[in-house]
């Protein structure tokens, strides 16, 4: 039994090397938030627009994350790749990029106090 039923691996590739973009992307959108949250003169010293922003970046930085891994699943499964296989790869593959995510926002929220 064949377990991987690609039709292009190139293509796959191409895939699964823009969803690692992507988390990217996703940390760096929360990098800003932290430099907005350490340097508030940057929002005109409102300390509600500080945490505003912050917000918004951090949520849009979890949207792309998610949306990330559901377009990584749908295209690895439009290019033919078996169930069982999906399952397995898939699930390890999500595994990684979460892993990857959470250790670049760890490593970008250290150190941040939003107490002053």
């Amino acid at each position: 039994m064949d377990l991987v039923m690609m039709n292009d691996y190139p293509r796959a590739l191409e895939i699964t090397f823009d969803a690692v973009r992507n988390v990217g992307l996703a940390a760096a959108l929360l990098g800003a938030a932290v430099i907005i949250i350490k340097a508030p003169t940057l929002a005109f010293n409102l300390t509600w627009l500080v945490y505003a922003e912050a917000l918004l970046l951090a949520g849009l930085s979890v949207l792309l994350q998610l949306l990330n891994l559901v377009a990584w699943l749908w295209a690895m499964s439009r290019q033919g790749m078996g169930k069982l296989c999906l399952l397995l790869v898939g699930s390890l593959f999500v595994i990684l990029l979460m892993h990857f995510y959470v250790a670049v926002v760890s490593n970008v929220i250290q150190g941040v106090s939003l107490f002053p």
